[in-house]
């Protein structure tokens, strides 16, 4: 067992635990270096956040498009989309723009109720999130400083987007490897352990077991 010092707190672990680190991945313990930024499930944020922070950015960080005049994001669901309505502001609106794979999907706009720079945008922009490709995409570090219900809310808009859940357990899927890291990190602050895999040059997932798939596992 060797005794860690982290940001000042004192916690032992065991050679072999594993520590997210910033810039590097899960690394096991007896591999940590004094430079190392780790993240971990104790040093979560506790900061407020307006309500519709967590819930606009984790579906279009997961489902967006976050290029041209006004952000946009596509979904099935009915309830993703009433979510947002009900938790954006006053100066946005969620506005329908297409409709595709026989009416069951649908493109919807963020926009400002007022002619000036929609302020989504401008946030997107501090987050240097503008203009970002799928495989560019991340997870800022201000969503690591929420308090732990705005990240719980984020990740369930983010797997709402490219998540899939089932009886064996939860996986979210990404062309983008730093975006499926960064969501191991955060789930990781909330208490969750999961698995990175890569299937392909430029296809990336997070994998949390069930206990019927750790069962079957097992067998």
């Amino acid at each position: 067992v060797l005794d860690i010092t982290l940001r000042g707190h004192k916690i032992k672990a065991t050679r072999n635990h594993l520590f997210y680190v910033i810039g590097k991945g899960w690394i096991k313990a007896e591999d940590l270096s004094i430079s190392d930024i780790v993240e971990t499930s104790s040093f979560g944020g506790n900061k407020q956040v307006a309500s519709w922070r967590p819930n606009v950015l984790g579906i279009l960080i997961s489902d967006g498009c976050l290029r041209g005049k006004t952000a946009m994001f596509t979904t099935m669901s009915n309830s993703v989309v009433k979510r947002i309505t009900q938790t954006i502001p006053g100066d946005m609106r969620v506005v329908k723009m297409k409709s595709f794979r026989n009416g069951k999907a649908h493109t919807y706009k963020i926009s400002s109720k007022k002619y000036n720079k929609c302020r989504l945008k401008e946030w997107l922009e501090v987050l240097n999130l503008w203009n970002k490709k799928s495989e560019d995409k991340f997870i800022p570090q201000c969503v690591f400083e929420w308090n732990k219900k705005a990240r719980i809310e984020f990740l369930e808009m983010l797997w709402a987007g490219d998540g899939t859940v089932n009886r064996f357990g939860a996986v979210y899927t990404s062309c983008s490897k730093q975006l499926i890291l960064d969501v191991q990190a955060l789930l990781w602050t909330i208490g969750i352990h999961s698995d990175f895999k890569q299937r392909g040059e430029r296809h990336f997932a997070v994998d949390i077991y069930g206990k019927q798939r750790k069962d079957r596992s097992e067998e």
